[in-house]
């Protein structure tokens, strides 16, 4: 956590008879990124031993790791895409590829189906999900999906092996978020 205060020693690891890592909190303070104002945590990793080095990490709120200083290298965050909002410039950034995603729900295929079929739905966020199927009626027949999962594309195969021939719906909920679609299962 990040209850230390600076100069503490965060971590002294002894890694061998002759070689230890500590890590210490050089230092706290506010820092822009993007138009805001974060607050930023600078930790030294100091390697004492055969091979002495050290290294610095700036660690900033909601960002994590936003600048890495050493002997052989210096890094520094020049833009990140959190909760599908782009901060500062991505430009650069080309062996990732960034999707973008919604909610939704998707036919069943194929349909009708006997007895299996698959459903399909995305998520834009990661959240508790709930895929529930019911009866023309209304009435709850199978909770399908229900606990958390992560953003992206999904799909789940459905066996209604033990149900009658008939129009069934089946219902996505996520938060606010929710879609139906019908399918037809025919023996």
């Amino acid at each position: 956590d990040f209850t230390a205060e600076v100069g503490d020693t965060i971590t002294d690891i002894k890694l061998s008879d002759y070689a230890a890592l500590i890590i210490t909190l050089e230092s706290i303070g506010e820092v822009g990124f993007f138009g805001l104002t974060l607050t930023r945590w600078n930790f030294f990793f100091d390697l004492i031993g055969p091979t002495d080095g050290s290294i610095s990490y700036g660690v900033t709120d909601s960002l994590g790791i936003t600048n890495m200083n050493s002997a052989w290298n210096q890094y520094s965050l020049n833009g990140a895409i959190i909760n599908n909002r782009v901060y500062g410039d991505i430009t650069e950034v080309n062996e990732f590829e960034t999707e973008s995603y919604s909610f939704s729900l998707s036919q069943n295929y194929p349909n009708p189906f006997n007895p299996l079929t698959t459903i399909n739905y995305q998520l834009k966020i990661t959240s508790d999900v709930k895929l529930t199927v019911y009866d023309i009626s209304g009435k709850e027949i199978k909770t399908i999906i229900n606990h958390s999962q992560t953003v992206g594309k999904h799909s789940i195969a459905f066996d209604a092996s033990d149900l009658a021939s008939g129009l069934y719906i089946y219902k996505l909920r996520v938060g606010s978020f929710e879609q139906s679609r019908k399918m037809l299962l025919l023996r």
